[in-house]
């Protein structure tokens, strides 16, 4: 995370989108990452709580379409640096609706995607890169895979493997399953 952000800059958009870490504590066995804290729950949370309160059961389509905004503004970026989440789900992700610095004196309710008018205290917050990758630690061609395991804890051969495609500088990621081993991959004439 200290990565994302030397890479992002104070000036990014993105950077209020990703939390600051204060302390790692490492341990033979485990270990303790030191977040900043954020209090309104995630994006699962929110879901859920609309599903329960909500006379629809569902969260409202400006809500939802501001946070799928949000999240893809986000993704971009990091992928745009380099970085993979590798986790990216409903409960990695904290909602982070607070003040702006000024009060919400200048808030506007029209969006501003560059965050001004208070647009940047709102939004999402990507939490636990545990499987995140830094593409730039590999040459363009490589592959990530890692299959789905199955009820004896084997790699199911049929499972679908995740491929990363570098090419052309446009990251794209196929298959399901989280990433793991790197090979590079032998191309011949055309291919």
């Amino acid at each position: 995370m200290s990565t994302i952000h030397s890479r992002l800059g104070s000036d990014s958009r993105a950077s209020d989108s990703i939390l600051l870490p204060y302390e790692m504590h490492l341990f033979a066995d485990e270990g303790y990452l030191v977040e900043q804290y954020l209090d309104q729950g995630t994006l699962l949370d929110l879901v859920n709580t609309a599903k329960a309160d909500s006379p629809s059961g569902v969260l409202d389509e400006p809500i939802a379409m501001f946070f799928t905004i949000e999240l893809l503004r986000t993704v971009e970026t990091l992928h745009s640096i380099g970085i993979l989440h590798g986790d990216l789900k409903a409960d990695n992700c904290l909602v982070r609706l607070h003040h702006s610095e000024d009060g919400d004196k200048t808030w506007d309710s029209s969006y501003h995607r560059n965050g001004d008018h208070g647009w940047s205290s709102k939004g999402l917050s990507l939490i636990d890169f545990g499987r995140g990758i830094d593409m730039t630690q590999f040459q363009p061609g490589n592959q990530i895979h890692r299959g789905l395991e199955n009820d004896q804890g084997g790699l199911r051969r049929d499972a679908g493997d995740a491929t990363l495609d570098l090419s052309g500088g446009l990251l794209g990621v196929r298959g399901r399953g989280a990433f793991a081993p790197v090979r590079k991959v032998h191309r011949g004439r055309g291919g």
